[in-house]
C-alpha cells in the first residue's frame, strides 16, 4: 500500500509580503499546479491515500479556480482516498473548505474529520494472504493544544496505525502544540503532522516516528530551498514501512550570502558573487536573494544598480540586501593635504562615535567631494 502525506499547500495564499503582485499572483497559480502534478503523479504511482494534514488552503475563501481545479482532480482519481483534515488557516469560515468546493455533494472518496477522533480502515487489495488492517485515525485539535487529544486516542495494538493531527509538535507540549511525550506507548506507527514548513521527523518511541513534510512550495525566503511531500510504501503482510521525500518540481526560494570584503569596485564584487552563485543549486527559475557582507575600504566604488542588472535576467527574481561595513585605513590619509584628508584626520581623534558611524560620513563626504550625490 502506498500513501502520500502532504501539508501546508496555503492554496490561494496571498504573499504580498514576500513578493509583488505580479509575482504572487503567478507563484499562486504554480502552487496550485504543483499541487495538481502531486495528485496525478500519486495516481500514477498507485497510492492508495493522500494524506492532507491541513492548511491545504490558506483560508476558508477559495477561488474559483481553485475550487473547480481541485474538485475536478478529485473526481479525476475516484481510486484514491483524500483523507482532509482542516488545519489553522482553514478552521475560522463560516463554510468548511469542502463544502466550498464540492457544494457540499462530498465524493466517496474524500473523508474529512472534525474535533473528535475518526477511524478508518484503509483499502487493500485481497490475494489470498494476511494482511495487516491499515486504521487512519485523526482528528482537529482545539487551540489550547493536543494534550485531551491524546487522552482520548484508542488504538488496537494488532493494527497497523496512521494518526493524522496539525499543529506544532514539541517534546512536553504547551499552548497550542502536540506534546510528543503523551502520544508514546498508544500504538502509533505513523503520526502524520502539519503546520511546520520544513520537513521534520523523529521517533514517538520504540514502534512509531512522527513525521511533518513542510511545505509543497516556498512562499517567501522564509521558505528556502527544496520542498515537497512523503511518500509512505506499507507492507501489510510485514507491517514494514518505508518512507520517501519526493522533492516538488517547480522554482525554488533562495537567500545567499556574498562575501565582498576587500573589493574595489563593483566588477570585482560582481565576480564574487558569481563565484558564489556558481557552487549551489540555484538554476534559472529560482527566486534569489543575496545579502552582499564583509569589510570594504571607504573608498570603494559600489553600485548596488550595476550589480542587481548583471543578476536581474538569470533568475525569475533577483533582489540584493547590502549589509557591508565601511573601514577607514586612517594611516593612509595622515599626511594628505586635502580637504577629506582634513575631515578624516578630525574623524580620527573623535571618541564620541563608532567607527562605523565615522565610517560612514567619510564615505558620504568623498561621494559629495566626487558629486557623486
Amino acid at each position: 500500500m502506498k500513501i502520500l502525506h502532504c501539508a501546508d499547500i496555503h492554496l490561494d495564499s496571498p504573499m504580498r509580503a514576500n513578493l509583488p503582485e505580479k509575482l504572487a499572483a503567478e507563484r499562486r497559480a504554480e502552487l496550485l499546479r504543483a499541487f495538481l502534478d502531486m495528485i496525478d503523479y500519486a495516481g500514477g504511482e498507485g497510492v492508495s491515500v493522500i494524506l492532507l494534514a491541513g492548511d491545504i488552503f490558506d483560508s476558508p475563501k477559495i477561488s474559483a479556480t481553485t475550487a473547480a481545479a481541485v474538485r475536478r482532480a478529485v473526481r479525476r482519481h475516484p481510486e484514491i482516498i483524500f483523507a482532509y483534515l482542516r488545519g489553522n488557516h482553514e478552521g475560522a469560515g463560516i463554510r468548511p473548505a469542502e463544502d466550498v468546493i464540492f457544494g457540499g455533494d462530498l465524493p466517496d472518496n474524500v473523508l474529512t474529520f472534525t474535533d473528535r477522533w475518526s477511524s478508518f480502515r484503509l483499502p487493500d487489495e485481497e490475494d489470498g494472504h494476511r494482511r495487516i488492517p491499515v486504521i487512519l485515525t485523526a482528528r482537529e485539535i482545539p487551540e489550547d493544544g493536543g494534550a485531551e487529544a491524546a487522552r482520548t486516542l484508542d488504538l488496537r495494538e494488532d493494527r497497523l496505525n496512521l494518526v493524522m493531527l496539525h499543529g506544532q509538535q514539541a517534546e512536553h507540549g504547551g499552548s497550542g502544540t502536540i506534546p510528543l511525550n503523551l502520544f508514546r506507548g498508544k500504538g502509533i506507527d505513523y503520526l502524520a503532522l502539519g503546520h511546520v514548513h520544513q520537513l521534520e521527523q523523529g521517533r514517538i518511541d520504540g514502534r512509531g516516528i512522527w513525521c511533518c513534510p513542510g511545505c509543497l512550495l516556498g512562499r517567501g525566503f522564509d521558505e528556502q530551498g527544496e520542498h515537497g511531500f512523503v511518500l509512505i510504501d506499507i507492507d501489510t503482510e510485514t507491517g514494514k514501512m518505508h518512507r520517501s521525500f519526493i522533492p516538488a518540481p517547480g522554482s525554488r526560494f533562495y537567500e545567499v550570502r556574498a562575501d565582498v570584503t576587500g573589493c574595489t569596485d563593483s566588477a570585482e564584487m560582481e565576480e564574487r558573487i558569481a563565484s558564489r552563485l556558481a557552487s549551489g543549486p540555484y538554476r534559472e527559475g529560482d527566486f534569489l536573494r543575496v545579502v552582499l557582507a564583509g569589510n570594504l575600504d571607504v573608498e570603494a566604488e559600489k553600485n548596488p544598480v550595476y550589480l542587481r542588472k548583471a543578476f536581474a535576467d538569470k533568475y525569475r527574481s533577483f533582489t540584493l540586501r547590502d549589509e557591508t561595513k565601511f573601514t577607514v585605513d586612517y594611516a593612509a590619509f595622515r599626511y594628505e593635504p586635502t580637504l577629506r584628508g582634513e575631515l578624516v584626520r578630525l574623524l580620527s581623534a573623535e571618541d564620541s562615535l563608532p567607527e562605523e558611524r565615522k565610517a560612514e560620513i567619510i564615505r558620504c563626504a568623498m561621494e559629495m567631494l566626487k558629486g557623486e550625490t
